[in-house]
């Protein structure tokens, strides 16, 4: 009995040696505990950082904690807020580098050796080079412009929108038959270098005159269509020549099947506009109409005819019911008036001029753009919207506008 008491005694006051050793002195009983807001900024994430900059922040907060590791003196607490203030530093500058970076690319961009620069990557494409410089006013080179693409054609389009406002002159008809196709390129190569949409080593588009054929008649300007009679004059002034002689008005007006009076006795008017201009700050050509040529015998409709805006590649329109006045009457439910269309014109061999062999002549008939004008007494006002490409809503921003005011006939 005594050895066992012996042995428990023993055992005790060895424990004791043991927990007075591990237990800290009375002064020291604080690092026991530690602040809560010291181990919250020991848990904290730091951020998603590259492999690069992870193994610079690494190395660096290696040596620091070896540093650190030499005295004895620092908490694991204080180690670890000294390392958070480098890796803070070298973030700051990471992000001051960054920007320096930027800084210098966009200064090279903006510099007027990036012409020069993109002729040196044979890689680049026209269009992908004048996509990212239009912005900048970066005109393309005398090789790039060899290659006439539509990127060429939009980016000195934009330039000669933005000149500021201007008089838009009105051309009038000219006689067309029998002429040669070159012959008819030449005199439309003539008028679109005097209009808003001229840039260099501009040819007529395939879509609305690549059908045009050689040496063929032109119908008229006195043609008729009439109740008893077919009148087919392809002598004097050509009709579509009202389209190719005027490029700055977009959208015409053209009366397809019209006739002088039931017989085609009487002369037939002409459609003109009596004056155009050009407003740069609402990016608008306003086409003023001294009244139509009223029809009171006829109740077949007038068109409208987007061959020039198709030339230069704004394809789609509609009109604006909320800066349109007195709409005109649209033949057709599905209309202009009522949802973004696709022009369709071009010239081409037609037969509907009566001619034998066939004429060159507009085409085709698009009822979407047909509208009747009953009340010549009334100012109308179409305001037309028109779009490179198809928007998926009428309110988008048009790439141009054109407004077309057909004031009482006098």
């Amino acid at each position: 009995m005594n050895d066992k008491m012996l042995l428990i005694v023993i055992f005790l006051l060895i424990v004791g040696i043991f927990y007075s050793i591990a237990t800290p002195s009375s002064g020291d009983k604080s690092q026991l505990v530690k602040d809560p807001s010291k181990v919250r900024q020991e848990r904290k994430i730091q951020p998603r950082q590259s492999s690069a900059n992870r193994n610079t922040t690494r190395v660096a907060r290696t040596q620091e904690q070896n540093h650190y590791k030499r005295d004895d003196g620092l908490s694991q607490s204080e180690i670890r807020r000294r390392e958070q203030a480098v890796f803070d530093n070298l973030k700051t500058q990471q992000y001051n580098e960054l920007q320096r970076q930027r800084s210098i690319s966009y200064n090279a961009r903006m510099n007027a050796n990036t012409n020069q620069q993109y002729n040196n990557n044979q890689n680049s494409s026209l269009d992908d080079y004048l996509l990212n410089n239009i912005a900048l006013d970066v005109p393309p080179s005398g090789q790039q412009m060899q290659q006439g693409t539509m990127a060429t054609r939009d980016f000195y389009i934009e330039q000669n929108l933005k000149q500021g406002d201007r008089t838009i002159p009105i051309n009038q008809p000219t006689a067309l038959s029998y002429k040669s196709k070159q012959e008819i390129f030449d005199i439309r190569k003539h008028y679109v270098s005097q209009s808003l949409f001229s840039y260099p080593n501009y040819e007529p588009a395939k879509e609305p005159f690549g059908q045009i054929e050689n040496s063929l008649p032109w119908i008229s300007t006195n043609y008729c269509r009439g109740k008893d009679q077919h009148h087919s004059n392809v002598d004097g002034l050509s009709e579509e020549s009202r389209f190719l002689n005027n490029p700055s008005i977009l959208v015409g007006i053209d009366w397809p099947y019209s006739p002088h009076d039931e017989n085609c006795n009487a002369e037939r008017d002409i459609i003109m506009p009596s004056s155009a201009r050009y407003i740069k700050d609402e990016k608008l050509i306003e086409v003023t109409y001294n009244g139509l040529p009223f029809k009171h015998n006829d109740d077949s409709p007038y068109e409208l005819n987007g061959l020039n805006a198709r030339d230069f590649g704004y394809q789609y329109a509609m009109l604006d019911p909320d800066k349109s006045e007195n709409s005109l009457m649209f033949v057709n439910f599905n209309s202009i008036a009522s949802e973004v269309v696709e022009f369709r014109n071009f010239i081409h061999r037609g037969n509907s001029c009566g001619v034998e062999g066939g004429c060159n002549n507009g085409s085709p008939h698009q009822p979407m753009l047909n509208f009747t004008y009953k009340f010549p007494d009334m100012k109308v006002v179409m305001y037309i919207k028109l779009w490179r490409k198809k928007p998926k809503l009428y309110t988008e921003e048009a790439d141009i506008n054109q407004k077309i005011i057909i004031l009482p006939k006098g």
